[in-house]
Formats: C-alpha cells, sequence, structure tokens
C-alpha cells in the first residue's frame, strides 16, 4: 500500500470514528429524567441497599443506567451529607457539571468525607477542578475501603497542542496534597491520573513518588497517561521509589512526547539504565536477589492498551519485567542471578567453600528445574567432596583378615 492509500484510509478510519462517537452522543447521551432523580435523592437519604452505584451529573451513561442523578439548585451540601452516611456506595462516577459553583462543590465534598463505603471514585471535569484534590482531601484520609481512583481532566499542556483543553489541572500544590492524604492508604490498589497535570516540577514527580516509597501503600497500578512527557529527572525518580516498593506491579507514563517547546521540537533521550538496575542489579548476588521482583508493566504511553510499547524498551529492562510477569518474586530472583552471574563464564570457588550442611539445600536450589541445570552440572563436576571414597590402611586390613582367621 503506497503512501496515499494508507493517508486515505487512515483518513476513513477517523471519520468512521466521528460518525460513532456522534451517534453515541445524540442517542444514547440522554438528560437524566427528573422522576429518576427524585427516586435516587430518597434512595440515597433512606440508604438503601440497592443503591451500590451512583452518577453524579447532567447525563445518563450506559454504565450506570438508572443510577444517575444530580442535585438540583441548592441540595449539593444536603446530598453530600446523605452520600457520607450511606453506608451501600460502592462505585461513584463524578462529572462536575461546567457551571458549578465552587461553593457548592466544596459543600458536597464536605458532605461525603464520612462516608465509608466508595471503594472505586471515578473524577472528571472540564473548566473547574482546580481546587477539587484539596476539597477531597478529607474523604481520601478518612475512606477505609477506597481501591480504585481515577481523575480526568483536560489539563493544557503547551508540548502537545493536540492535547489542550480547557481545564488548568493540578499543580505541585495539589500533587502535595493527594500524596499527604494518600501516602498511608492501605487499600488503594489503583491510582489514575489521566490528562489533568500541568506541567510539573521536580517537587511533583516526587510527590507522586513518595506514594510508592511509603512502606504502608497498597498501590498495585499506577497510571499516569495523556500528561505529556515527565522528562529523565522524574524517570530518575521513580526509579529511585521503586528500589523499596514490593507492591506494584504496573505503571504506565508518557515518555514518547518532546519536552521542548522550541521549533522543531527536540525528542528527549531517556537513560532507562537507573530503572533496569531497580529491577535486576548486577553487582553481586546479594544486589540481584534484592532488586525490584514485582513490578511487571511498565508501558511508554500512559494507557493499559499501549502495551504493544514494551517491545520499545531496552532489552535488559524489558527481559526483567517479562521474568517478573512470568514468576513470583522469589522464583523471579533465582533466575535473574541464573542469569546474570551463572549465565556464561563464572567460577565455582564460592560454591566450593560453603559449608557441607548447607549443600542438599544448594543442590536443591540448583535442580528445581532446567534453567539452573548447567550451574548443577559444573558444581557437582567440581566439587570432589561428594565423591571422595576413604580406602583403609593396610594395618586395618590385616587386622580385618586376621580377625576373620580365628574364627
Amino acid at each position: 500500500m503506497d503512501h496515499r492509500a494508507e493517508t486515505r484510509a487512515r483518513i476513513k478510519r477517523i471519520l468512521r470514528n466521528m460518525a460513532s462517537f456522534l451517534d453515541w452522543y445524540l442517542n444514547d447521551m440522554e438528560r437524566v429524567d427528573p422522576a429518576v432523580k427524585r427516586e435516587l435523592r430518597r434512595s440515597l437519604e433512606d440508604n438503601d441497599p440497592s443503591l451500590d452505584r451512583l452518577a453524579i451529573s447532567t447525563f445518563k451513561y450506559d454504565d450506570f443506567d438508572d443510577f444517575t442523578y444530580v442535585p438540583i439548585n441548592d441540595e449539593w451540601q444536603k446530598d453530600g451529607i446523605a452520600l457520607g452516611k450511606h453506608t451501600h456506595v460502592k462505585k461513584m462516577w463524578f462529572r462536575l457539571p461546567d457551571d458549578l459553583e465552587e461553593e457548592k462543590l466544596r459543600a458536597f465534598c464536605a458532605g461525603m468525607a464520612t462516608n465509608k463505603s466508595v471503594e472505586h471514585l471515578d473524577v472528571s471535569w472540564k473548566t473547574n477542578g482546580a481546587d477539587l484534590i484539596r476539597m477531597l482531601t478529607p474523604f481520601f484520609s478518612k475512606s477505609g475501603k477506597l481501591c480504585s481512583l481515577r481523575f480526568h481532566g483536560w489539563a493544557k499542556d503547551s508540548r502537545n497542542p493536540a492535547r489542550v483543553g480547557t481545564s488548568d489541572g493540578f499543580d505541585d500544590e495539589d500533587i502535595l496534597s493527594l500524596a499527604a492524604a494518600l501516602g498511608n492508604n492501605r487499600t488503594l490498589k489503583k491510582l489514575q491520573l489521566h490528562r489533568c497535570l500541568k506541567r510539573l516540577s521536580t517537587v511533583g514527580w516526587n510527590a507522586i513518588a513518595s506514594i510508592l516509597r511509603n512502606s504502608h501503600s497498597g498501590l498495585e497500578t499506577l497510571l499516569l497517561g495523556g500528561n505529556g512527557s515527565m522528562g529523565n529527572q522524574a524517570l530518575m525518580t521513580f526509579a529511585d521509589a521503586l528500589s523499596c516498593n514490593k507492591k506494584l506491579d504496573a505503571m504506565y507514563i508518557d515518555v514518547s512526547v518532546s519536552d521542548i517547546d522550541d521549533e522543531p521540537p527536540i525528542p528527549i533521550v531517556y537513560d532507562w539504565e537507573p530503572l533496569a538496575m531497580v529491577l535486576c542489579n548486577r553487582t553481586s548476588i546479594a544486589a540481584t536477589f534484592n532488586s525490584n521482583h514485582t513490578l511487571q508493566r511498565l508501558t511508554r504511553k500512559g494507557c493499559r492498551y499501549y502495551s504493544s510499547e514494551e517491545w520499545r524498551l531496552p532489552s535488559d529492562l524489558r527481559n526483567s519485567l517479562i521474568i517478573n510477569r512470568e514468576n513470583g518474586p522469589v522464583e523471579a530472583a533465582r533466575r535473574k542471578i541464573l542469569d546474570v552471574h551463572f549465565g556464561g563464564e563464572f567460577s565455582m570457588d564460592p560454591f566450593l567453600e560453603m559449608d557441607l550442611k548447607v549443600v542438599p539445600r544448594l543442590v536443591s536450589w540448583m535442580a528445581r528445574d532446567d534453567h539452573g541445570s548447567t550451574l548443577l552440572f559444573q558444581y557437582v563436576r567440581r566439587s570432589a567432596c561428594l565423591f571422595e571414597r576413604t580406602t583403609p590402611s593396610l594395618e586395618m586390613q590385616s587386622a580385618k583378615r586376621m580377625k576373620f582367621a580365628y574364627v
């Protein structure tokens, strides 16, 4: 297919996607029926057990069907307090209306701060999300079941004009507040900050990385897509945080966009070596054993659907991720030790000098599967102590013959 035919096919695909979106927007995205709003408000105030999902939005979405409404006029504080007392809502989607006043939003967030049942919170906005994190900080600090948190905004980004939106996004101060609120959260498993970050400085990226450094954090998935390239310094910051983190298994970041505003933009040359060393420290066997064996997926773009981007990573980093993904932490450590320290020419002296009491465990460690067969062969071939035979002295042989001669 020539270049023109490929371009035409791409344009047709874009137009088809736009047509599908318009069809969805005009037909499926219906305004919420006022009767449904009144029924949901009663369910909220009565702590109805059947109300386990709730969407605060002016539009009805398929994922929530009839569980969508928006407070009317000045009832934001009242509904926020009712949500704070509700004990059955587990999944909440919050699409901030564009014309919502800050005082009403603040009153709603203050009311829902006492809620203890919400497990999944999804927040999106276009024009009024600047102070949102600070408003929700009391809820984050008190929540005992929150396991998934997603912020989706339209932050302006001068590095990528195609992603320019209408929201100012979160700055360093906002991210510091979020990190302080989530630092000791043991239940949060997934955190997504999508298209909601301004051009963070080192302070902001350090704040996000501090969540990973916290030993109390239970975070397993971190998605930072749609925020533009993070830069080399931020990448090194996350590498340092992962050196002491044993829970995160997936991280999605943007590193493919230029960080320079000049024309033409100059792409960043990323240094992946610090992160590769965190996943497999080659300096010694002990260092390899203490490396990170839990991170399984690292995508260069910020969405899980770009998993194919992993092939662009350096081979040593990619191989470590594959080993972590296909094995548990203990077996991953063993595989890395075998591949790095005993994959080519190596010295058997450290093994030969070991106490004989640990030899059975050593042989068992080597012979666990085919990956250790070469090492086991070399050890057996060099270990004379395993096959040493003692020859009786001539005096002992003579005494033994005389003993039997008198019988």
